[in-house]
């Protein structure tokens, strides 16, 4: 059992800087710590009497794993009783009327829980609201953020805990710091907000760019209300990521051909010399009707099939396959985690790999904990992950240091978050990032737009409410 002292001297900080503030947005790199920074603060709260109990809203698997096992881990905090607000509404009901010094309810009991806190007498105590993974709010027409944002006052102190801040651009700040500072940041509604800062890119005002000379303006309102870490500071281990760690394989010339198909006429007529097609007298061609449909078919054919109504109906060449299992006989035995996005690659992992276990979607709870477990155990030598599935607190940096992505996600955030899951606090290996990736533009696109995306982030991160 770890001991206070073993806190980092940037956790340390933190703790005191959530103690003394009435709303913070603390912004720390996966991995780093917060769950163990704000129970911390919570307990020498508690300590003084400056507050009662706290109440914590995180994403459901957090909820229900994370919080609870966090207190197990420190001496200090053994005696912190902290009660999940899980199950039926019956269920959930007894542990809020229950004795805990900290109450956690997952995101999809949100409504839930508000309409249970208006029939509580000034919520009963519960004077601190901790939301793990803001960025979970960050939309201002999202149902979930504007309940929180309405009943989030009448709490003596908020603080948010994220390691991605502004995961898509500006206008995400404005909901967080919205929800913490209790209306105070902006001083005005999204809309005339956003009117204000930032210039419509099309017609429709559907997509925004943030205007230079408002820049100045916000960043001073989020340094006011942030506190960040810089990831370098959390980092205990070396990490290794980059082109020399990659494997390219050629896309067959069948593949190619269709993929430029798919750009050109958002189409791809089924059968083509080369593929293995399983036609029917209506699947003589996949049609894309948008370019975002044409986006995931392009993605589905660098894998080296294409889906037709959730279906692969056509396979190509296995270059990445073949390239895959080289990569793990070279490896020699050594764990590897594998990330793929769709069922078809996970079926064909299953297929080589009898014996694969794998973290995704229809788990249950107990068999993802369970998994998770013998992963850091050390029992499980290669383990297939869906980056939707590797929430914000989910930890395997016991059972390996290395990660391969078999196929690439659009979004940065679940792709920094995936990394985030073996380099994170405890883990004592460096940790290796490979990505497996066909020979193509669309390839090298989607890697360039995680990678900006990083480090736009990144310089986020690094020129903001810094201690």
């Amino acid at each position: 059992m770890r001991q206070r002292t073993e806190l980092r001297s940037v956790q340390t900080r933190l703790i005191e800087e959530m103690k003394s503030s009435e709303g913070v947005l603390i912004v720390l790199g996966m991995g780093g710590g917060k769950t163990a920074c704000a129970l911390t603060a919570i307990h020498d709260l508690q300590e003084a009497g400056t507050i009662r109990a706290a109440i914590v809203i995180a994403p459901k698997r957090v909820a229900l794993t994370v919080w609870p096992a966090e207190v197990g881990k420190w001496q200090h905090l053994q005696h912190v009783r902290v009660g999940v607000m899980s199950g039926t509404p019956a269920q959930r009901a007894a542990v809020l009327r229950g004795n805990y010094d900290v109450y956690v309810c997952g995101i999809d009991n949100l409504p839930w829980l508000v309409d249970e806190l208006k029939a509580l007498p000034t919520h009963a105590g519960l004077d601190q609201l901790v939301i793990d993974e803001m960025s979970r709010f960050k939309s201002p027409r999202g149902s979930r953020a504007k309940s929180l944002n309405k009943f989030s006052a009448a709490f003596g102190s908020i603080w948010g805990l994220t390691g991605t801040p502004r995961p898509n651009g500006w206008e995400d700040v404005w909901m967080p710091l919205q929800i913490i500072s209790k209306a105070r940041a902006w001083g005005q509604t999204f809309d005339p907000w956003r009117m204000r800062h930032f210039t419509p890119l099309d017609y429709h005002q559907r997509t925004w760019a943030v205007r230079q000379d408002a820049l100045p303006y916000l960043r001073s309102v989020v340094n006011e209300w942030t506190v960040t870490i810089p990831p370098e500071e959390t980092v205990d281990v070396p990490f290794v990521s980059g082109p020399d760690h990659d494997i390219v394989v050629p896309l067959s010339p069948a593949a190619r051909a269709d993929a430029d198909s798919m750009e050109r006429e958002l189409m791809v007529e089924l059968g083509r010399e080369g593929t293995l097609a399983d036609l029917g007298a209506d699947d003589e061609a996949v049609v894309a009707l948008s370019q975002a449909v044409a986006s995931g078919k392009l993605s589905q054919i660098m894998q080296g099939y294409i889906y037709r109504e959730g279906q692969a109906v056509q396979h190509y060449d296995e270059g990445k396959v073949d390239a895959l299992v080289d990569f793990v006989a070279a490896l020699d035995g050594e764990p590897l985690i594998v990330c793929y996005w769709y069922q078809e690659d996970l079926a064909m992992l299953r297929e080589l790999y009898p014996s694969l276990r794998y973290l995704g979607a229809k788990m249950s709870d107990k068999a993802f904990a369970q998994t998770c477990a013998d992963w850091n155990a050390g029992e499980i030598p290669l383990l297939a992950l869906h980056p939707a599935s590797a929430g914000h607190g989910l930890e395997l940096q016991f059972g390996g240091a290395r990660m391969l992505f078999y196929s690439m996600p659009w979004s940065p955030e679940l792709y920094i978050q995936t990394i985030r899951r073996i380099a994170r606090s405890g883990q004592t290996r460096p940790v290796f990032i490979h990505h497996l990736l066909a020979d193509h533009a669309y390839e090298r696109l989607r890697m360039a737009r995680v990678a900006d995306k990083r480090t736009d982030e990144a310089d986020f991160i690094n020129d903001i409410g810094r201690i």
